[in-house]
């Protein structure tokens, strides 16, 4: 019980944190959407404007069309041209600063750059998995490193060694499984009185109590049904966690959520931030580049609405016949601002007088 116990803790450790789940939303959506194609579209034959007269066969009755020659399954064929009406989205992995720069780049540009890069994913997943196995099989033979050294083996050949030992002693003739123990008995320094003293207790040990080995099968089982349970509670609520997430990172406000998910993730497991948005606003204003890039745009922007009021103060000013430059705004040309915009007009046409 105190085993299965400690599986069903070591389960729920191994239960993927709001980082992981951020992280495996992202990587799904990392790999840049292939170009939109548009459907092919016949071309008109003959001048334009003009419409050819059906052609007649020799006994004047017009030519039947012709049906077309089936494309066999399987042949190649050459992409429709883009009608370049699709905005193309800039590589999620390019910083925000570049990002920026991306809508002044040639459509046939932005083509090629998404499809490189769509190909570097693709290499990147097929090889993925082969370096993460390696990495874990270098990881457990590692402690092993120094030994082998000592004794001027290598890891492969250590590998090859383990795996023949095991294929021997699973598979192999009586005879064979034995030479294997004796080599392993003599290779490790065995003491044979204490390895005949386990045999013994082994083999003469009394059977287990019946009742014992129900107990035992009914716990495992109720076990198994609870954490079967609790698996598929915390799939469903991963699977909404990942939805939600997906959604989030599609929405265009936010554009910069590939550039501070990591600081998103520290934001709300630490309790700082309590949803999505609070996390997305701290960790973009925090960020140095994605401030940077607001603080940019708020400037332009209040360039641009100090540049309409001063507009509109100089034709509310030109308006009035008779009243000084810059001393009044007239009704009918102020007659659509509010009272804000007519006091800024106001302070922008003296500042400008």
């Amino acid at each position: 019980m105190e085993a299965d116990v400690l599986d069903t803790q070591e389960s729920l450790e191994d239960a993927p944190t709001l980082r992981e789940t951020i992280e495996k939303v992202v990587d799904a959506e990392a790999s840049p959407a292939g170009t939109p194609v548009a459907q092919p579209v016949g071309q008109p034959t003959g001048e334009p404007g003009k419409q050819e007269a059906p052609r007649q066969d020799a006994k004047g009755s017009p030519d039947q069309p012709k049906p077309a020659s089936p494309v066999p399954a399987g042949t190649p064929t050459a992409p429709a041209a883009s009608p370049g009406t699709t905005e193309l989205k800039a590589p999620s992995q390019w910083k925000p600063a570049v990002r920026e720069k991306w809508n002044g780049l040639p459509r046939e540009v932005q083509e090629e750059i998404l499809r490189r890069e769509s190909d570097s994913m693709r290499l990147i997943g097929s090889v993925g998995q082969k370096i993460k196995f390696a990495d874990s099989v270098a990881k457990e033979i590692e402690p092993f490193s120094e030994r082998l050294e000592r004794n001027g083996a290598t890891r492969e050949a250590f590998l090859g060694d383990v795996f023949s030992t095991v294929k021997t002693l699973s598979s192999g003739s009586p005879q064979e499984r034995a030479e294997v123990v004796a080599n392993i008995v003599q290779s490790y320094g065995i003491d044979l009185r204490v390895l005949d003293s386990v045999l013994t207790q082994r083999i003469s040990a009394p059977p287990p109590d019946p009742r014992v080995v129900e107990a035992q099968r009914r716990a495992y089982a109720a076990e198994s049904l609870l954490a079967k349970q609790r698996d598929t509670l915390e799939q469903g609520t991963q699977q909404e966690a990942v939805t939600t997430l997906q959604q989030f990172a599609a929405d265009a406000k936010n554009e910069f959520f590939d550039d501070v998910r990591d600081m998103m993730a520290d934001l709300i497991e630490s309790g700082r931030a309590k949803t999505l948005d609070e996390a997305y606003t701290a960790s973009v204003w925090a960020n140095p580049d994605t401030r940077k890039i607001l603080l940019q745009r708020e400037s332009e922007q209040r360039a641009a609405s100090k540049g309409r009021r001063a507009d509109l103060a100089r034709r509310a000013s030109s308006s009035i016949h008779g009243t000084p430059r810059g001393t009044g705004v007239s009704a009918t040309g102020g007659q659509n601002m509010s009272l804000r915009d007519t006091i800024a007009a106001a302070f922008d046409s003296q500042e400008s007088a």
